[in-house]
Parts: C-alpha cells; sequence; structure tokens
C-alpha cells in the first residue's frame, strides 16, 4: 500500500490587458491534495499559481494557436516539477511575483520555471 496519495487539480483560464486589441495570456491554478490512505484523510493541501507571458490576441491566435498551445505546455512542466519540489524537497513558501497573485518558478532546479528576457511590441 502507498504512503499516500497526490491528486492535482488543474484549473486553466485566459487573463488579460485592454478590451480592444487585447494581450493574452494563460492563468493555471494547481492544487495538489495529499490523503493518507490508512486513515482516509486529507493531510495537506496547497494551491499554485502559474502565470504565462501575455501578448496581442493577434499573436497567440496565429497558427492555429501555436503560442498558446506552447504556453499550456510550459505551463504543465513548470508545474510538474514545482508541485512535488514544493510539497517535498524545499523547506519555505514558493513566492509570489512582485505586486502579482502569480508564483514566482525561477528556483526551480532545472532551471525550467525562469521567464526569458523577451522583446515585446
Amino acid at each position: 500500500m502507498p504512503d499516500h496519495f497526490l491528486v492535482i487539480e488543474f484549473r486553466l483560464g485566459l487573463q488579460r490587458e485592454h478590451l480592444v486589441n487585447p494581450r493574452v495570456g494563460i492563468i493555471v491554478l494547481a492544487r495538489a491534495k495529499v490523503r493518507d490512505p490508512g486513515s482516509n484523510r486529507q493531510v495537506h493541501q496547497s494551491t499554485w499559481a502559474y502565470c504565462g507571458d501575455r501578448y496581442h490576441f493577434v499573436q497567440m491566435a496565429a497558427d492555429n494557436g501555436a503560442a498558446l498551445r506552447a504556453q499550456i505546455d510550459h505551463a504543465a512542466a513548470v508545474l510538474a516539477e514545482a508541485i512535488p519540489y514544493d510539497l517535498y524537497v524545499s523547506r519555505r513558501p514558493r513566492p509570489l511575483l512582485f505586486n502579482s497573485t502569480c508564483m514566482d518558478f525561477g528556483d526551480l532546479p532545472s532551471g525550467v520555471g525562469r521567464r526569458a528576457v523577451s522583446s515585446r511590441s
């Protein structure tokens, strides 16, 4: 019998700036619940918030949404590393980005969470 079960809920949404020609990006909320199978009770719950960079809607929709799909794939990779790292390795809470509800994933060992310096228009 396993020591515990980990259940992860993944919610994906779009965030935007401006009403006309909006800049859009993804926001992912991932909630992990750790359950003890012996006592059948929840022993821990945490939530992670990943926010993708925002680009003009036309850019995100080009090529059948390739940029949007790439953001979703990147969010999944970041969270796939961050959740077990934060639950079992890290000794401190995940920080929020400055003046944001999104988390900073720049400290992950693989570097997948570091933000690239981009030249957005």
